[in-house]
């Protein structure tokens, strides 16, 4: 199953919460002006990451690496045809440390994904059916929604970004009741816990006592996972309208209603039988 789309429609912290949330397995291709980057998953979980330099590839990276002996290096060196992880096959072969195979998987998440996550405009193509490319996968992973957060909170606050977070006046209501199960951050966990349709978030920066343009942030990001959906000012004044005219509709129709009742002629045929059954009870 395949998908074709433009980051201007959605943006990669959303293509990732999708993704998990539709348990995907398959590639992700992102087209930049640098080059093609790669993201893999399996089961909704980010597997490995590629970008377009080719130095930045897993066997580079672990060469380099400050705890790489030569015995390791050189088995990097070699022709390799693998059918699983390699991060899995050196740790078998006791050539690398669990720290190693993280420090390389976290190196992965930033050259082939966080740097990307804001990325403006491009094509996005995924596509399932291809086989996982062993040669760069640690055997790590990582849910793909951590993967978006942790990326969001790495963006740094940049005045052409604040266009793109809630105004000051929006408010919001959670998309799930169900406590989430990533790993959010204090100030993300109060906001979680206090949002409101009827707090804005300048009141909520008030009663959380923080800097607004960081709640503003914060909030960009439980939107971009899919935890908390905008509601504008101008949403809110249309919904309060409209419940007062649905009200005014409600109360019109029981009144006439009402006056309809008081209104509508006796049934005297009616009254004839509920006589009778009177007399028989007595």
């Amino acid at each position: 199953m395949g998908m074709l789309g433009n980051l201007e429609d959605f943006s990669l912290a959303n293509i990732l919460q999708m993704f998990e949330r539709s348990s995907r397995s398959g590639q992700l291709s992102i087209w930049t002006p640098n080059g093609i980057y790669r993201i893999w998953f399996y089961q909704g979980r980010v597997m490995a990451g590629v970008s377009p330099q080719p130095e930045n590839n897993l066997r580079n990276f672990l060469k380099s690496h400050p705890e790489a002996d030569d015995k390791l290096k050189s088995f990097l060196s070699s022709s390799l045809s693998i059918d699983r992880p390699l991060g899995i096959h050196l740790k078998e072969k006791e050539l690398v440390s669990r720290k190693l195979l993280a420090d390389a998987f976290r190196q992965q998440l930033q050259i082939a994904v966080y740097s990307i996550i804001n990325h403006p405009s491009g094509q996005f193509r995924f596509t399932s059916n291809l086989p996982f490319p062993y040669l760069e996968m640690t055997g790590l992973s990582k849910s793909a929604i951590e993967v978006a957060l942790q990326g969001l909170r790495q963006v740094e606050k940049q005045k052409q970004l604040e266009a793109s977070f809630p105004q000051p006046d929006s408010s919001f209501f959670r998309l799930t009741q169900e406590l989430p199960l990533v790993n959010l951050s204090t100030l993300e966990w109060s906001i979680w816990e206090r949002v409101s349709p009827d707090i804005p978030i300048n009141n909520l920066a008030q009663k959380l006592g923080e800097d607004l343009l960081e709640i503003r942030q914060a909030c960009s990001r439980l939107i971009q996972i899919g935890l908390l959906e905008e509601i504008t000012a101008e949403r809110r004044q249309e919904a309060q309208e409209s419940s007062q005219v649905n009200e005014g509709t409600i109360a019109t129709k029981k009144a006439n209603g009402f006056l309809e009742t008081m209104n509508a002629p006796v049934n005297l045929d009616l009254l004839d039988k509920l006589k009778n059954m009177l007399k028989s009870i007595r």
